[in-house]
């Protein structure tokens, strides 16, 4: 499986060329994975909460067992309704809570987009970077990438306390996202943040945008040289082309004209 990751020109481009940004995800080996809280669309990872099948039998246990006076199952069902009021007052925290324990990297499928190179490529003048993802791979390597595909509707999923539920929260988006063709990479050990990941594995090839000025094609290709020296690698650099006559994109010598 191939996937695609759109970045900017930042400072990392400019001299003396070893600052921190989007460069390190290719000198460095470094990938960015962003709190829920900080994605630009609001709808994201804010789905409804059913509270009312949230609360199972075995949480309302757990509640009527940490008080100081225990409660009967009786007393504990029949405190349900004011615990979720209680929830729905303080939603925000409750949801914040959720989020806190997850941190995300955004793929796509397709590295020929022309919204996403405009908007996540600093309008085709950043890069897009290629990833080979194995389709077996050991989920307790920290430093693998595993997307998940985003699933696009009209309406919000409404979660409860059910892993299938709880997958839904952080993979289903608005119908309006569907041309990012996202795949996500949810880490639940790791907080947000600049991680780790396999370049030697993963990192397969560089696309530069149609608009990306020759000093910064320059400084993309001499990393990329620099790190296939490293780490004896064959990492190779293309640049997008528009399409003849068509509102799209080719990349020679990899996707052909349309």
């Amino acid at each position: 499986m191939l996937r695609y990751k759109y970045l900017p020109i930042d400072d990392s481009f400019k001299p003396p060329f070893d600052k921190k940004g989007s460069l390190s995800i290719i000198r460095d080996g470094t990938i960015k994975f962003t709190h829920p809280r900080d994605f630009n669309d609001p709808f994201d990872c804010h789905p409804e909460i059913d509270f009312n099948n949230f609360l199972s039998t075995e949480f309302l246990k757990k509640i009527g067992k940490g008080r100081k006076r225990r409660l009967s199952p009786a007393k504990r069902i029949s405190e349900k309704p004011k615990i979720i009021a209680l929830l729905k007052r303080n939603e925000s925290v409750f949801r914040e809570g959720i989020n806190n324990g997850i941190s995300i990297c955004c793929l796509s499928r397709n590295p020929l987009q022309l919204l996403m190179w405009s908007h996540y490529a600093s309008g085709h003048t950043g890069f897009v970077v290629e990833f080979f993802i194995p389709e077996i791979e050991p989920r307790s390597n920290l430093n693998s990438l595993i997307p998940f595909p985003v699933e696009y509707k009209n309406d919000k999923p409404k979660v409860d306390n059910s892993k299938s539920k709880l997958k839904e929260y952080v993979l289903t988006k608005g119908i309006d996202w569907k041309y990012e063709d996202e795949e996500r990479v949810i880490d639940f050990d790791r907080k947000a943040g600049i991680h780790a990941y396999d370049r030697k594995q993963s990192l397969k090839s560089v696309i530069a945008g149609m608009r990306m000025t020759d000093d910064n094609f320059a400084t993309l290709k001499n990393t990329v040289e620099t790190v296939n020296e490293e780490l004896g690698t064959s990492v190779t650099v293309y640049r997008a082309q528009p399409s003849p006559g068509k509102f799209a994109l080719f990349v020679p010598g990899k996707f052909d004209a349309i």
